[in-house]
């Protein structure tokens, strides 16, 4: 079967930090749990959330990093760690 052919068996995982603000954390915590390739896996009244992503794609990561930015109240979303299985 040709490469381009094949199909891909990739699973990207990734963390983030969000750093939001204070009184958007509920807001962006209930935001976050409608994607459903996103977790959360911990959450710091100051605004940190700790989301960790499983995607197909490298182009899915930064798409779901732009979304985690696009939150209103989301100060950032910081990659921390992507490995591919």
């Amino acid at each position: 079967m040709p490469k381009e052919q094949q199909a891909s068996f990739e699973v990207h995982i990734s963390s983030m930090v969000v750093l939001c603000r204070p009184d958007a954390l509920e807001s962006a915590v209930s935001q976050i749990k409608t994607n459903p390739l996103a977790e959360i896996h911990a959450v710091d009244e100051s605004g940190k959330i700790i989301v960790v992503l499983e995607t197909p794609s490298e182009q899915n990561i930064l798409d779901g990093i732009q979304e985690l930015e696009n939150i209103e109240g989301v100060i950032s979303a910081t990659l921390v760690y992507h490995q591919v299985d």
